[in-house]
């Protein structure tokens, strides 16, 4: 069975939490499933931006995510929690690889525009594509994903 397991950044912020997590995660996949997992980072990245002394702004609830704060994005999504989950899910005996959207275009985003934003959410979008063949090629080689909820830019 094919599985999407997403984690809210949150559980990742506690080593112990990662360990259960990841424990769990292995134990599905050593049963036969096909999991991608997935996972947030939305305290962090807050945190770091602040510790970098870059201005988080939200509209509604939502991030507007200039050049600048996208790249701390893309430093704190797929770099520390993407690397930290897939290596504990290593640790628990079933080999993980953490990717980001811009491994083999795998997840492709468009713009999310909102009405109350001039000039929209900046690098903030939805999913609109998926490179499946390059997930499943990971599944068959016995490997499990692990991504951020990250999206490449249908321009880039």
């Amino acid at each position: 069975m094919r599985i999407v397991i997403k984690f809210a950044g949150a559980l990742l912020e506690d080593d112990a939490t990662v360990r259960s997590l990841a424990r769990q995660v292995a134990a599905l996949a050593q049963q036969g499933h096909e999991i991608l997992v997935v996972h947030g980072g939305g305290r962090l990245f807050t945190a770091t931006l602040k510790r970098m002394a870059i201005e988080s702004k939200f509209v509604s609830g939502l991030r507007v995510t200039d050049r600048e704060a996208r790249d701390v994005a893309v430093m704190v999504f797929a770099g520390l929690l993407n690397k930290r989950l897939a290596a504990a899910i290593s640790a628990e005996g079933q080999p993980a690889v953490g990717i980001s959207a811009a491994d083999a275009r795998c997840f492709v985003a468009e713009p999310m525009v909102h009405n109350e934003v001039e000039g929209g959410l900046g690098f903030v979008g939805y999913l609109t594509g998926l490179n499946a063949q390059f997930i499943e090629s990971l599944w068959h080689e016995g490997l499990l994903p692990v991504a951020p909820c990250l999206g490449l830019g249908s321009d880039s």
